[in-house]
């Protein structure tokens, strides 16, 4: 399980300098875009300069958490299996799949990604999914999504276009965004991964940000997607396990004792039964040390 706590800087994947300065950046998750970040007519020339990138950001950032965001396989499978094709050999960490609607568009990027794996000789499962959440229909469909791949790592949710395809206000304390940011993470917690909030648009706007990322943690999100580094220092202030929470994983995890009932190994902490989700997530809280 990789640490996926904090802000999660996403950066055009057609701009080279950005790409450049990305490694004297004070981060951990980076999300190089080939979505919305690039126009239609610049996705190749950005497909290859992500391919390229990824092995540069490995060589002088190797503490980097290198995500992509692909295209919507529902609406370009051909630039979506083009754009599999070429990234599985630089071994990104993860794949970002946005709008997805059901866990066909999961199934059909793993089953691309498994084909590349082989072909590069690269381990199975070595690269990760992130499905995000952005339309009805997704939620009414994520419990599928989120079950849908070993791969997942995570539910990441696309406030902007959910905002759209609902009809919803702007509103800068991002309370709209609460119904769908709680159901992500039940199902995150349900499935065993990680849920990751949408960016906060208003990047003058630090108190409110502050606000916004109080209430994410409130209600159980453990990352955020963030579009600038000036809102670095307060989602990690915000978002990462306090001293009381890593003090209970910790003392939770190294005082667990396995015992057989009724033919089955269960865990058990003080004579007490735990449930297989609370050990989950206190070696998820954990990973924030790694």
């Amino acid at each position: 399980m990789k640490n996926l706590w904090g802000p999660h800087l996403y950066l055009p994947g057609n701009s080279a300098t950005f790409i450049h300065h990305l490694p004297l950046i004070d981060i951990r998750c980076v999300v190089l875009d080939l979505e919305d970040a690039i126009p239609m007519s610049q996705k190749i020339q950005g497909l290859q300069l992500v391919k390229h990138a990824i092995s540069y950001l490995r060589e002088l950032a190797p503490h980097f958490i290198i995500i992509v965001r692909i295209n919507r396989p529902d609406i370009f499978p051909e630039l979506c299996t083009q754009e599999i094709s070429t990234l599985v050999s630089s071994k990104p960490d993860a794949i970002c799949i946005p709008f997805v609607s059901s866990e066909k568009e999961v199934l059909f990027v793993d089953e691309l990604i498994t084909e590349a794996e082989e072909k590069y000789s690269i381990p199975s499962g070595s690269i990760a999914l992130q499905p995000m959440i952005e339309s009805s229909r997704a939620l009414i469909n994520i419990d599928q999504i989120a079950g849908a791949s070993a791969r997942n790592e995570a539910l990441a949710l696309g406030g902007a276009d959910w905002r759209d395809t609902h009809g919803l206000n702007r509103l800068k304390s991002c309370r709209e965004l609460d119904y769908v940011r709680t159901c992500m993470v039940t199902v995150a917690a349900e499935f065993e991964l990680f849920a990751l909030d949408t960016v906060f648009p208003w990047f003058e706007d630090a108190e409110a940000y502050e606000m916004d990322c109080e209430n994410s943690r409130n209600i159980g999100i453990s990352g955020k997607a963030i579009a600038t580094p000036a809102q670095i220092e307060i989602t990690n202030r915000y978002l990462k396990p306090d001293d009381e929470r890593l003090a209970w994983a910790k003392n939770l995890l190294s005082n667990l004792k396995t015992e057989v009932y009724f033919n089955e190994a269960r865990q058990f902490y003080k004579d007490r039964f735990i449930d297989p989700k609370i050990i989950f997530q206190a070696k998820k809280i954990l990973t924030y040390l790694d």
